[in-house]
């Protein structure tokens, strides 16, 4: 037997956490821990970790190599940490020393790795995180703009929308009208899909009777127990149930994937 801890890129949730604790439920490995960005467990299987690796590519993560992976990685973990506190207001707004404190490094010396290594600078990258926040926020459609800017103490609603078009290239409006219109600005079914993944539906859930199977956790969840949304219609006038459509599904423990119906 042998012990292993491994750094995960992109671990964000816990649905991320649920996700790789069941990847090594299906591994059969011993005395598993998971917590955001790593896992430790104990096996004697052989390429233990190249098999989990191939297990989290399926949900866009992957297990990091080097100190430099696993120090980039940490930055960005700690600045959802950091806009995590800032949106439920537990968090005061000074970045540079909560990051300190949490790494145990000069913020001069973590900032100017970060901009040698990601081509971006740490400020910059923050400022792309809460945009990508004020985005979900929108999706939610349950708070005004005025309403967001001050959950994410934006100095004001002008500044929002200043970096908002900074980091997407649109304004506030435009994005809403796109999101208004994405039936019809999604043409083709790969279209969909990749635009489902690149907000986290990744998941693939497939209709059996009243229940949902997921092959990549192995498990099943009654339809009862998760959230559904039509997305796209391969027909005009879709057969009763729901067929010849794709469905986002988010089930109640916050997994997220799509339901094809043909």
């Amino acid at each position: 037997m042998k012990a292993y801890q491994v750094h995960i890129k992109n671990m964000v949730c816990d649905r991320c956490i649920y996700f790789v604790e069941q990847s090594l439920k299906q591994l059969k490995v011993q005395k598993a821990e998971v917590c955001l960005g790593s896992a430790s467990f104990v096996t004697s299987r052989k390429n233990i970790e190249e098999a989990l690796d191939v297990k989290l590519k399926k949900v866009g993560l992957s297990i990091l190599r080097t100190k430099e992976e696993i120090l980039i990685e940490s930055i960005k973990r700690e600045v959802g940490r950091f806009l995590d506190g800032l949106e439920q207001h537990t968090r005061n707004r000074k970045f540079s020393s909560f990051l300190q404190r949490r790494i145990g490094k000069s913020y001069y010396n973590l900032s100017k790795f970060f901009k040698d290594t990601e081509n971006i600078t740490l400020e910059l990258y923050i400022i792309s995180q809460k945009v990508e926040r004020v985005k979900r926020l929108i999706h939610e459609n349950e708070l005004s703009l005025k309403e967001i800017a001050e959950r994410l103490h934006y100095s004001s609603l002008q500044h929002l929308s200043a970096q908002f078009r900074r980091i997407t290239g649109i304004t506030v409006t435009q994005f809403k009208k796109q999101i208004a219109t994405r039936k019809l600005v999604l043409g083709s079914i790969s279209e969909v899909l990749s635009d489902l993944k690149s907000r986290g539906f990744c998941l693939h859930f497939i209709p059996s009777g009243n229940v949902l199977r997921c092959n990549e956790l192995s498990f099943t969840i009654s339809i009862r127990d998760v959230n559904m949304k039509e997305i796209y219609r391969f027909e005009d006038n879709p057969r009763s149930g729901g067929h010849s459509a794709i469905f986002e599904v988010e089930t109640t423990e916050g997994l997220k994937g799509f339901m094809i119906c043909q």
